[in-house]
């Protein structure tokens, strides 16, 4: 597991909805010269997880500090208690996402952010 831990200062369960998981496919595909399509297993890949949580100013303020100088810009996986099974996750800012997160007003003192992760197996 990673040492760095999603702080405490932090929302520790994402919004429902749009909380969401997904499994990616685990197998790859292809069409032989005749008959049908053939499949076989891909290598382990995590599945990934839409987060989206409602910060305060100072957790925002606390959010990009971890993102910026605890996980290097997202680079690092960190631990995150799972929100529906307790169990504890490795994680990481999902690499295939265009960005790491968006944010955006939420009345006057929140704001909402959206991230996708990927959970390391």
């Amino acid at each position: 597991m990673a040492n760095i831990v999603w702080p405490l200062e932090l929302p520790q369960r994402p919004q429902r909805p749009p909380w969401q998981g997904q499994q990616p496919s685990a197998r790859w595909s292809f069409q032989g010269d005749e008959g049908p399509a053939m499949t076989r297993p891909k290598g382990k890949r995590g599945r990934k997880m839409s987060m989206e949580f409602v910060m305060s100013h100072k957790q925002w303020l606390t959010f990009l500090n971890f993102w910026e100088v605890g996980i290097n810009g997202g680079v690092l996986p960190f631990d995150y208690l799972d929100p529906d099974s307790g169990n504890l996750l490795e994680v990481r800012f999902d690499p295939d996402s265009e960005t790491d997160f968006t944010d955006k007003p939420k009345g006057a003192t929140h704001r909402t952010v959206t991230m996708a992760w990927e959970v390391l197996p």
